[in-house]
């Protein structure tokens, strides 16, 4: 399974401790029944909303402590929350939250309200994991024995049709292929999905999941945190989002740049929102800016409320894909491997030299070629990539970092 624990959300101690639990008759689902906006569908921003509910309950309802014993995002990642050890605070009383863990998809009434199949993975995991740790085989909604619409008609749905429950758990073990075996079968075979054995088998496995007879791999244990894997993504959509210069706010833009740097103002504690950040700038942005800056330690014209870049930076909003400028879109990996002849590489190889990354013994040209390739793995070494995720094939976050203008004329 894909567990982020506390630390990697940056959680908050709590303030006291809680009772703890041993055995429990199984699991209840939860959803957060709020509306799920869809720029949060990046994976960049689960953590920040994970922590987001973690403020909620803590200050909002003067809890101790956020009240799920684990969550679950819409990319089969599970949170850590109170973890297994502690009584929740979510299932309705304390002989309801006694008899039950309780697991929470952050999915909504609004906005984004089904549930995807990596998000169904995920809770079957949590389900998994808790099992391992003392919870029965029990799985039901919030609304059953409490009056409340949770978990939402459509997770209630997979909670009925028995599609959440995580089967018979593998422990984990070797296996030699044999007999023109795929990866498919193998992973039906152990009831572990074929990703995990991937991410479990890198030295042998690559994305392809291709197999070959005589092959040992490893089969990793379901409901068991995988060792070595990384529950945060990679190039396509991790880090933070650029800034996009001081004169785009004064224009007033409408973005999901916007909402998400609200977000992180309100997870920061300087919100000054009525009613919650949304796409369009407005006075309660700004003013919710400024109370930043004077967090940051600005007094006075350095904290009227318009971002700069040093403030901007330490806000660390999520990369949301979008940016505002006239630069490239990114064309998608798979243009950069057909290997293309077009100014666009030309564009961006100029950025490259531009940026101290050039690796070219004749300057940048329309051909794609390896001296380009060398160049991109320069700049994604520059931004902090490393390993296999600076390889010099460019991903979506990498390339909008890059800014590579639209026009090269």
């Amino acid at each position: 399974m894909l567990f982020a624990r506390r630390a990697d959300w940056k959680a908050t101690k709590p303030d006291n401790l809680h009772e703890p639990v041993t055995s429990t008759k199984g699991v209840k689902v939860h959803y957060t029944g709020t509306r799920f906006e869809p720029f949060l569908e990046v994976h960049a921003l689960c953590a920040m909303r994970v922590k987001e509910i973690q403020r909620e309950h803590m200050e909002g309802k003067g809890d101790s402590e956020i009240d799920y014993n684990l969550l679950v995002c819409r990319h089969g990642v599970v949170f850590e929350g109170r973890g297994w050890r502690e009584q929740n605070a979510a299932n309705g009383n304390r002989e309801l939250n006694r008899a039950h863990h309780a697991v929470c998809a952050p999915t909504g009434s609004g906005g984004y309200t089904d549930v995807p199949e990596k998000m169904v993975r995920g809770i079957q995991d949590a389900i998994a994991y808790l099992r391992r740790h003392g919870a029965g085989w029990e799985i039901a909604g919030h609304r059953d024995g409490y009056a409340t619409q949770c978990p939402g008609d459509l997770l209630y749905g997979h909670v009925l049709n028995g599609s959440l429950d995580p089967g018979v758990l593998w422990d984990g073990g070797n296996h030699i292929v044999r007999g023109g075996e795929t990866l498919g079968r193998i992973s039906v075979r152990y009831n572990v999905p074929s990703d995990y054995i991937i991410l479990a088998n890198p030295d042998d496995l690559d994305a392809s999941g291709k197999v070959k007879d005589g092959m040992k791999l490893w089969i990793p244990a379901r409901g068991v945190p995988l060792k070595g894997a990384d529950p945060t993504p990679g190039d396509d959509a991790t880090e933070f989002q650029p800034f996009p210069g001081a004169k785009w706010f004064h224009e007033e833009p409408s973005s999901p740049i916007i909402t998400a740097m609200g977000e992180r103002l309100v997870a920061e504690g300087c919100s000054e929102y009525a009613k919650g950040p949304g796409p369009q700038w407005s006075e309660a942005d700004r003013a919710s800016y400024a109370k930043w800056q004077r967090k940051l330690g600005y007094a006075g014209a350095k904290a009227d409320g318009w971002p700069g870049e040093t403030s901007w930076e330490q806000l660390r909003v999520p990369y949301v894909g979008q940016k505002p400028g006239d630069f490239e879109e990114f064309p998608g990996d798979a243009w950069f491997h057909d290997q293309p002849k077009s100014r666009i590489i030309t564009a961006m190889g100029k950025r490259l030299v531009e940026e101290g990354c050039g690796h070219y013994s004749k300057g940048p040209g329309p051909q794609w070629t390896e001296a380009d390739r060398h160049s991109y793995a320069v700049w994604q070494r520059k931004l902090g990539f490393n390993g296999s995720k600076a390889d010099g094939w460019p991903g979506e976050y990498s390339w909008d970092r890059l800014q590579v203008p639209e026009d090269d004329d």
